[in-house]
């Protein structure tokens, strides 16, 4: 097997680990809203949430969409 494919897509799962990390941490400075990894799913520039209409209500209030598109990215309905 060739050992470099395994490698790129390491590399491919770091980064949109940190990616989801960083935009955690984003989203909590910016609304005071704790979230996990497990609640929050990537796509390319979308942004979808896996949380409880409590939670989510609470985003909205803030303007999540608004914050998303500061760090470019869209809310996916």
């Amino acid at each position: 097997m060739d050992e470099s494919l395994f490698k790129k897509h390491i590399i491919n799962i770091k980064r949109r680990k940190n990616n989801k990390e960083e935009l955690i941490l984003f989203i909590k400075e910016k609304t005071g809203v704790d979230l996990e990894e497990t609640m929050i799913t990537l796509s390319k520039k979308e942004v979808s949430f896996h949380l409880s209409s409590v939670v989510k209500q609470k985003l909205f209030q803030k303007n999540i969409e608004e914050i998303l598109k500061q760090k470019g990215f869209t809310f996916k309905k």
